[in-house]
Order: C-alpha cells, then structure tokens, then sequence
C-alpha cells in the first residue's frame, strides 16, 4: 500500500490499495506482505471504527511477520491500531503491552514528539501510575493520528 494514502487518511484509496496488495502477497506465498496488508486493514478498521476487525487484523499481521525480516521494523503498522484499539476498551494494560511492542529496537524509530510520551507511558506503567500511563498513552495516540500512525 501506498504510506502517503494512510498518512493522508485517504480511506477509500487505502481499502483498494490494500485488497489488491492482500491478494498479490498471497498468491505470490510472501506471508511478510499479507502481515504488512493486515496491518494496513487493521489500520483501516481503527479509522472506520470496528474494534473487532482491529484485533482480528492487527494479530493476524503479528503472528504472521517472520522474526527477521526486512519488513519487520514495520510491526508498529499493526500495533499502533492495537494501542488505539485497546484505549477505546478502557484495557491499558493491554495498550501498554502493545506499547511495549513500538518501543522494541528492532522497530522504525519514532519521531522524538511521539517517541517521548510513548516511554513514559510505559515508564508511568511500571512505576504503578495507571492513570499517567493512560493519560500520557492517548497523547500519544492523539500524535500518533495526527502523523497517519493511527
């Protein structure tokens, strides 16, 4: 999929981008570009807002990358949706975890703006302050929306 059509917001380019994208990768047994598609369809979920579609599509993408792989540094197109995902159940534990996922040294480095309160999400977390890393998590995510992430 084009990243300037997510990083747009432009829905519809985006689902007939990614359907093709889905249908090339399995036809061609390259299971790093379905994950990579169904990270984009968990993505798109997130935007339409079926919370169900994003967990279905965000952990297909996930258990599908293979651990070393070129495309693997792209996880946080699956996991950014995860977060937002889990925000919106009220489970920041789980948003935590998936947070946790982003800040893996194997992923794309996030900008400093989005990099900061991600770390001290997870940091707020570990120190027992559930409602900073809440807080600090959707600042996040409100960043993360901003630059075509979430």
């Amino acid at each position: 999929m084009n990243a300037g059509s997510r990083e747009r917001g432009q829905l519809d380019e985006a689902r007939a981008l990614i359907r093709r994208s889905l249908e090339i990768a399995t036809a061609a047994g390259m299971p790093e570009y379905v994950a990579t598609a169904h990270a984009n369809e968990a993505w798109l979920a997130w935007r339409d807002g079926d919370l169900e579609a994003v967990e279905r599509c965000g952990r297909a993408a996930l258990d599908l990358w293979p651990p070393v792989h070129a495309s693997s540094s792209f996880r946080w197109t699956a996991l950014w949706p995860l977060v937002g995902a889990a925000l919106s159940r009220d489970d920041t534990g789980a948003a935590v975890e998936f947070t946790r996922g982003l800040l893996d040294p194997s992923q794309q480095r996030m900008a400093d703006d989005l990099c900061a309160p991600v770390e001290a999400a997870v940091q707020a977390w570990d120190e027992g302050d559930k409602l900073g890393a809440r807080s600090l998590l959707e600042d996040a995510a409100t960043i993360a929306r901003l630059s075509g992430r979430l």
